[in-house]
């Protein structure tokens, strides 16, 4: 399993009902389809595994990975409410995922915003992932 994989499961299927029900599939990687409807989320890896630390005694290596997530709305509040869920439920998190450990999900930070091309509320949340193999 992959970050990007672990993310979109923790957004969708072991999300908690408020942010599920407000954005069922509608999450992008990378780029966001043309006319998607609202809410909606895009997730962008910003900078690529770096070998954080290794272990000596389990010979493995733990790496930092840095994503965002954008948070599209038509309304204001909508994307404040679903920005901070989403943080909330993701800061903090930690768990195994078949050959993959997540040991920390960090929220740096919550960032509002208004795309000036997307004419839509954009929040966005900065993660900082530490992760290593199992």
């Amino acid at each position: 399993m992959i970050v990007e994989e672990i993310i979109l499961a923790l957004l969708t299927t072991m999300a908690p009902a408020e942010i599920s029900t407000k954005v069922s599939d509608r999450i992008d990687f990378g780029v966001v389809n043309s006319g998607t409807a609202t809410p909606s989320l895009r997730v962008t890896g910003v900078s690529k595994p770096a070998s954080e630390r290794t272990s000596t005694g389990q010979q493995h290596t733990t790496k930092r990975s840095t994503y965002q997530i954008d948070v599209f709305s038509d309304k204001y509040l909508e994307a404040t409410e679903l920005a901070s869920a989403i943080g909330d439920h993701l800061d903090g998190y930690q768990g195994t995922h078949e050959n993959l450990v997540i040991q920390l999900i960090e929220v740096e930070g919550i960032n509002p915003g208004f795309g000036n091309t997307t004419e839509q509320h954009q929040h966005l949340i900065e993660l900082t992932i530490l992760h290593r193999s199992k």
